[in-house]
Order: structure tokens, then C-alpha cells, then sequence
């Protein structure tokens, strides 16, 4: 545990810390050599429902918060913070979310091949509605 705490960015308790490892081992996400370092043991996992809309909820408005801080306390070659707004049908918006999913997915696969990794990075894509949708015309 002492090594993860200078490596996070913002202040993070050392008994949050500890009760996330704790969770994490308990849960079988990853298991404890007996040098004491740690081997992961899922590699995908499915939040879906439940409870875990909740901690998913709280776990983007993190990273969101995340990417904020990011903009003031990082150079922009530490980071790289990108968007562009567009007009589309729903069908449009719906191609491009397909796009994001595989840039996603593309970007997960990554990780499989990289055995030198020292650092985390989370990646956000996003796609928000910036409009309502146009209420349907009244026959008068």
C-alpha cells in the first residue's frame, strides 16, 4: 500500500486505500503473491444494474472531476482533454457512440499487449445531449 498513495494525484486516505484492497483482493479482482506483490485476476468486468449503476454513477462523476482538476494542474502534454460538438439524427448519434465503443475497445486491447506499464490513465469518451429534443408539432 505505501507505494500506491504518492502515485495518486489528489489526497486519498490511507484507510480508503486500505479498504479498497481489501474489497479488491476479498472480490477476486486480483490475489497476493507471496513476494507481496499482486497479480490480477479479472480482466473485464461487467457493472450492469443494481448497485453498481450507483458506484458507476459515482465512479464517472469522479473521473469527470478528475479530467476538471486535470486542466489546471497538469501541462497539456500530460493530458489530453478533447471534444466536438455536432449537430446529429438519432441515428448519427447512434453510429457514433458505436465509434467511441470501438475506439474504447481498441484502447483496452492495448493493455493485453503492454507488460512495461507504469502508469493508469482513464480514458473518457463522452457523448451528452446539449439540446432537449424538438417537441412534436400540434395538429391545430
Amino acid at each position: 500500500m505505501d507505494w500506491i498513495k504518492p502515485r495518486l494525484r489528489g489526497k486519498v486516505l490511507d484507510s480508503e486505500i486500505r479498504r479498497a484492497l481489501e474489497f479488491l483482493e476479498s472480490a477476486g479482482f486480483f490475489k497476493r503473491n507471496a513476494d507481496d506483490s499482486v497479480r490480477p485476476l479479472l480482466k473485464d468486468i461487467s457493472c450492469m444494474g443494481g448497485v453498481y449503476k450507483v458506484a458507476l454513477g459515482q465512479f464517472h462523476r469522479e473521473m469527470l472531476t478528475q479530467a476538471a482538476d486535470a486542466i489546471h494542474e497538469l501541462k497539456g502534454d500530460q493530458r489530453w482533454i478533447s471534444g466536438h460538438s455536432v449537430a446529429l439524427s438519432r441515428e448519427n448519434y447512434e453510429k457514433a457512440v458505436s465509434l467511441l465503443t470501438e475506439a474504447l475497445e481498441r484502447i483496452g486491447a492495448l493493455d493485453a499487449a503492454d507488460r512495461a506499464t507504469e502508469e493508469v490513465y482513464h480514458f473518457g469518451l463522452f457523448a451528452i445531449p446539449l439540446t432537449r429534443p424538438k417537441p412534436p408539432e400540434q395538429d391545430g
